[in-house]
Parts: C-alpha cells; structure tokens; sequence
C-alpha cells in the first residue's frame, strides 16, 4: 500500500525554463503534489516504478486527474481548447504548449512523499511512519527557489488552493522559504483570500489563491443557508432578477429549472474567477462583475 512507498514526482522538469530567455516566463503555477496513479515509487534498491492508470488520469502530467478540472478551467478562462479533449497521444504537448504561450511555468510544492491509500487530498500527504528510508527520503522541491530566481520577470504566483498554511500549496511554499518570504492579503472576501503580496528574497510578487480545480471545483460555493459571499456577489451582478428569484426560498423548495440555473451560474463563476486573475490580474476581485 502507499502508507509505506516513496513517491517521486515525475513531471517536475517537464518545461526547462532554462530553455527560454530569463524574462520570458511572467507567471507560474504552484500545487502541491499529483495523484497516486500518475507518480513513480521509489524502492531501497534505487529502482523506480513510472504508473499511468489510464482509468484515474486523462495524462500523465500535472493535473492529470481526470478528478481534476485543471486544464478545463485554465483553459476556458483564456478561451482556447482543453488539451484533455484531444487525442490521448497530444495532450501532453497540447498542455505545455498552452503554458508556453501563455508566459506560464507550472510547478508543485513537493518533490517525494508518502500518502496515506491512495488518497489525493493535501491532507493525505506526508506523514510519520515507522520506515526510515521514507522519513529521511521525503522532501519539498527547493528548486522553486532557483526558477524564481533564474526568471527574473515572473511576478505572479497562482497557488491552487485557497488554504493558506498546514497542508497546502502555500503552506509548504512557506515552508521553502523560510525566512526569506513575508505576505501581505490584498483581497479577502469573508475569509475566502483571493490574493496577497508577497516579498521574497527582497523580490515583490502579487499572489493569487484560485479555488481548487479538485473534483468539478465547485463544492464550496454554498447558496443554502450558509453562504458563499463571494459567489454571491457574483450571482446579484450576473442575474439579479434569478437571485431575487430564489434568495428566500429552501433549496427544497426550489424547481428543477431553478437548481439547473443554479448549477449553471456556479460552473461560470469558477470559470470566470480564473479568468479575472489568470487574464485581467485582477488582484480586488471580489465576485462582481
């Protein structure tokens, strides 16, 4: 079981920035950790298992899950097609080249670990056992701190959760860093952080928290009786006359059209929620538009 194998991540190096230009990259993406059907085992004897379950992942690559909808949503925020929906063989390159031309390197916060079954959460990942070789083995990927200082345009960090310590993308970024990185929140929408400014190694960059791309990523956008503010604000400038609508009813009360409606205006808030920060760098957005 994976509670006692190493993990490596396979895809850290898939773009060499050092293959462009030091002020080409403007942007990077930074998650945490892929899941377990996309990542190599590393065994004591040195040898190393590559998986490819091609019943869990649409790719091997970063956001490969098919759990995950990642690439949908960056892609839909810049308007272009969503390399899962090619041909198995293309989507990898389909992937990189969106990244590439887009000023886009794409990283994550961890460089081997062990998980607890198979689960993919962040919480999952990274923890105490009773073997030694896993727990003098683990370790985070340092390299952040040579691409961030090699690629001196990069100004904006997208990190894909919106938690900011413990067990998350930022939080083991954090970790990184040390000493070297103070932030401070720019846009918090009822404790739903957007973005921050950072200052690392005497650098400034403006960081953004997008809402997980796990799962259809629309899970924490309440309209029942607790709320999401965020999106709520979205749905009075998208549709007021809907929101009129359903604002006092129970969600049992409402009609299978209303709920339909309802299903719709989440999917386009994530979407344009990525769009804001990803496209327009809108570091106030606050769900209004």
């Amino acid at each position: 079981m994976p509670n006692n194998e190493l993990e490596k991540h396979p895809y850290l190096n898939s773009i060499n920035d050092e293959d462009f230009e030091n002020n080409y990259f403007e942007n990077i993406i930074i998650g945490s950790f892929p899941i377990y059907g996309i990542t190599s085992t590393i065994n004591e004897n040195g040898t190393t298992n590559l998986r490819f379950n091609q019943r869990e992942a649409f790719m091997p690559f970063f956001y490969g899950s098919k759990r995950n909808s990642f690439w949908k949503l960056f892609s839909s925020s810049l308007f272009t097609e969503n390399p899962t929906e090619l041909n198995q063989e293309d989507r990898v390159e389909a992937a990189k080249s969106l990244l590439i031309e887009n000023n886009f390197l794409i990283t994550d916060v961890i460089y081997k670990t062990n998980r607890n079954g198979e689960r993919s959460e962040d919480s999952e990942l990274w923890f105490e056992t009773d073997s030694d070789f896993i727990n003098n083995n683990r370790s985070l990927n340092s390299e952040i701190i040579r691409i961030l200082n090699r690629n001196s345009k990069i100004k904006y960090l997208y990190f894909t959760s919106t938690v900011l310590n413990g067990k998350s993308p930022f939080g083991w970024f954090i970790e990184i860093f040390g000493s070297n990185i103070s932030f401070n929140i720019l846009q918090e929408v009822e404790n739903r952080v957007i973005s921050a400014s950072l200052v690392i190694n005497n650098r400034d960059y403006i960081a953004f928290f997008l809402p997980s791309p796990a799962g259809n990523g629309t899970r924490g956008l309440h309209f029942n009786i607790k709320r999401t503010q965020i999106f709520v604000n979205y749905l009075q400038s998208i549709d007021q006359h809907f929101f009129d609508e359903i604002n006092l009813l129970r969600p049992e009360e409402r009609t299978p059209a209303q709920k339909e409606r309802l299903t719709q205006l989440r999917n386009s808030f994530l979407t344009e929620s990525w769009r804001q920060v990803i496209v327009h760098k809108n570091c106030y957005f606050d769900g209004a538009i």
